[in-house]
């Protein structure tokens, strides 16, 4: 039995550039979150009455040879 799965890992990690065939990855940008999450936290202690905010950070599709064409 021929199976096409196509196989990916979490976070853009480095693993999926030296595996073979190299692995798709979901980046989620957890770098950009941590700086927005302490961003959020200063501004929050320097004014604790602001109302809350809700941000969205769209996680990136990194295409490499593992995925199906």
């Amino acid at each position: 039995m021929n199976i096409d799965l196509p196989l990916l890992s979490i976070n853009g990690d480095s693993y999926g550039e030296v595996t073979t065939p190299q692995l798709t990855s979901v980046d989620v940008r957890t770098k950009e979150i941590g700086q927005v999450a302490v961003e959020r936290l200063l501004e929050r202690l320097k004014a604790p009455q602001a109302p809350y905010q809700k941000i969205l950070i769209q996680p990136q599709m990194v295409l490499r040879q593992s995925h199906l064409p």
